[in-house]
């Protein structure tokens, strides 16, 4: 057994240095996760967490941006828009994305870089300029769409909504979990009612 596990060591520490390897040659983040278990069927505790969330569909890092970048590569001659700027990071949400299309096979030529939005609004506001009424396609979570989408078309903008993100539901078995809160259900329930703050607040100032 000792030398199983030896053996599982250094096969996740050499596969984590191949990565370490890829990302600083293509100018990429490597994050790992160490769960503190031997992980396997009938898998317990904190990781268990961890598959539930990725069973419902919580978003996961950068991935409208591939969504984008899989749509732009199948028509031609497009632009890849790519839209935030400084909120929480000296360095705009735009320019990091970017970056990364790069990495991921993107032509630099194609990307329009929006920097200057601070918010949902200002994102409408700066992408109206940009696209000067032609109809563009929009990517973003299915939960935050209806909001980005009622701004666009109050400045007369034609957005196609093209959702991903998707939070989804399994079959409803009823089991004795069920009776017992769910971190996935609180991470839902809190974007949904970020969102519908968000339209509320929208509607009381003006925007929509």
């Amino acid at each position: 057994m000792g030398t199983l596990i030896r053996l599982f060591i250094v096969s996740k520490w050499e596969a984590e240095q191949v990565l370490n390897d890829i990302a600083v040659k293509r100018g990429l983040e490597v994050v790992t996760l160490r769960p503190l278990l031997v992980y396997g069927p009938g898998v317990r505790a904190n990781f268990l967490r961890l598959v539930k969330l990725v069973k419902l569909g919580v978003p996961l890092p950068l991935a409208r941006l591939v969504e984008g970048i899989r749509i732009h590569k199948k028509l031609k001659n497009s632009k890849l828009i790519l839209s935030g700027g400084r909120v929480f990071d000296s360095v705009p949400e735009a320019y990091t994305m970017a970056k990364a299309a790069v990495s991921l096979g993107v032509d630099a030529s194609d990307l329009i870089q929006e920097s200057m939005s601070k918010d949902t609004k200002d994102q409408a506001m700066h992408i109206k300029k940009i696209v000067e009424g032609e109809r563009f396609i929009l990517v973003t979570s299915a939960c935050h769409m209806l909001c980005l989408i009622v701004l666009f078309r109050k400045l007369g903008s034609q957005p196609i909504p093209a959702p991903m993100d998707h939070y989804l539901k399994g079959q409803n078995k009823i089991s004795l979990n069920s009776f017992f809160p769910d971190a996935g259900e609180f991470v839902m329930l809190e974007s949904g009612f970020h969102e519908y703050l968000g339209l509320a607040w929208a509607k009381i100032v003006g925007h929509i």
